[in-house]
C-alpha cells in the first residue's frame, strides 16, 4: 500500500505520523529537495534544507550534541539526484558516489544536487 504526505510544515511532526501508521518493516521512500538546489530554495514555506545525513537522526540513536528522534527507522538506502547538464551533473553524480559526506562537504554547490531520496524501514 502506498501513502503519500505532502508538504507538512513540520517534517519532524510527518516522520512521528508516519512511524504512528507503518507497520513494522514497512519500507517508506522520500523525496525531498537536496540543500544545493534551487529547488530548496524556490517552496518560501520550505523551512529546512536537508542533506543526505538528515535521515540518521530517525534512527533514534543520539548523536554528540542533541537526541535522536522518537522514532526508529532503519537507513535502507540514501541517494542523491542530479539534473540533465552532461559534465556538469556526472562529475557531481560521480563525487557523490565515492563519497557522498565529501561531495556534501567539498562540491555540492559547485555540481549542485536536485534530490535527496531515501528509503527507510520502520522499527517497532
Amino acid at each position: 500500500m502506498s501513502h503519500v504526505i505532502e508538504h507538512l510544515d513540520d517534517p519532524m511532526r510527518a516522520m512521528a505520523e508516519v512511524y504512528r501508521v507503518a507497520r513494522d518493516g514497512a519500507e517508506v521512500f522520500i523525496t525531498t529537495p537536496h540543500f544545493s538546489s534551487h529547488n530548496s530554495y524556490t517552496d518560501p514555506t520550505h523551512k529546512r534544507h536537508l542533506a543526505a545525513a538528515s535521515f540518521e537522526y530517525f534512527t533514534g540513536r543520539d548523536f554528540p550534541t542533541f537526541a535522536g528522534a522518537p522514532c526508529r527507522f532503519d537507513v535502507v538506502d540514501v541517494a542523491l539526484t542530479f539534473g540533465g547538464n552532461f559534465v556538469l551533473d556526472n562529475l557531481g553524480r560521480l563525487l557523490a558516489r565515492l563519497s557522498v559526506k565529501w561531495y556534501e562537504r567539498h562540491a555540492a554547490w559547485i555540481f549542485p544536487a536536485l534530490d535527496i531520496r531515501c528509503t527507510l524501514r520502520a522499527r517497532k
